[in-house]
């Protein structure tokens, strides 16, 4: 074994030597750890602020508040922002693709015939034969 032991060493030894003390014995009383650090050469100041600090570590801390924050609210109403612009499209595309019956035109009503004029009978060189031309007789005294 070392004859001498350094800070560290001498603060490792007595805190085992206090956790072994105290599994044997159960517990120790805040007097009993005085007591301890007194004949340690340890200040009360420090023994009741090491005590007070153990004691804190002890009671579980309360979570935050879970009210809505500013940020929180921020998010919410972009969120509730979206879902009401999506269901305005959709029910704005809903209803311009509803079909409008459209009523069928009337049918056309009923003219009277119409006599349309005949086209003359097309023109062909056999029909059109050379005509002699026409002379002048001068008049016969009489």
């Amino acid at each position: 074994m070392r004859k001498t032991l350094d800070e560290a060493a001498v603060k490792r030894v007595l805190d085992r030597a206090v956790q072994l003390d105290a599994e044997r014995s159960g517990s120790l009383e805040p007097g009993e750890v005085h007591a301890i650090a007194s004949e340690l050469g340890i200040s009360r100041e420090a023994v009741d602020v090491a005590l007070a600090e153990y004691e804190e570590a002890l009671v579980p801390k309360s979570a935050p508040p879970r009210g809505l924050t500013r940020r929180r609210l921020f998010i919410v109403g972009i969120a509730a922002a979206t879902i009401i612009g999506a269901l305005g499209i959709m029910a704005t595309l809903r209803v311009a693709s509803v079909r409008v019956p459209v009523p069928a035109p009337a049918p056309a009503p009923e003219l009277p015939p119409v006599a349309l004029p005949v086209p003359p009978p097309p023109v062909t060189p056999e029909a059109v034969a050379p005509q002699p031309a026409p002379t002048m007789k001068a008049p016969r005294p009489g």
